[in-house]
């Protein structure tokens, strides 16, 4: 009787013991470089089967984005040219740009790139987003 009893909890508790085992969320963070010069302006989007994570690129070059779920993205990167309209302009006014609900940072030295890092299909870029805190520098080259 008591080996019954004891299958039954167990079955019971077993959804409840590995209800937090999901895949989860990561936070990701790295440097995008391009031909090893770093991006000081611009953009950095994962895209994922559900979910579309955007965030600003830093004017040192770095960029984080926070609760990315796990799975697998492409990535697109975009940069933009301090008197581009809306990214902030010659005369050092701040960017109106929102990325995530927060005004992009102050830019630094704008770095061109190539048109094909915009789009998911031509950029070539991949991440496998695992839970917990993780680096993904995104170096670009031709």
């Amino acid at each position: 009787m008591l080996g019954r009893f004891a299958r039954v909890v167990a079955l019971l508790l077993f959804p409840l013991s590995v209800a937090g085992c999901g895949p989860g969320e990561g936070d990701v963070t790295g440097t995008v470089t391009y031909k090893g010069k770093k991006l000081g302006s611009g953009s950095v989007v994962f895209h994922g089967p559900n979910v579309t994570k955007t965030t600003s690129i830093s004017a040192d070059g770095t960029y984080t984005l926070k609760k990315v779920p796990a799975g697998s993205y492409k990535i697109t990167v975009e940069t933009f040219a301090a008197d581009a309209p809306g990214k902030g302009g010659k005369t050092g006014e701040r960017s109106t740009m929102i990325i995530d609900g927060a005004p992009a940072p102050e830019p630094g030295e704008y770095v061109p790139i190539p048109p094909k890092f915009k789009t998911p299909d031509s950029s070539g870029l991949t991440y496998e987003v695992t839970k917990g805190s993780q680096q993904k520098d995104i170096p670009l080259t031709d």
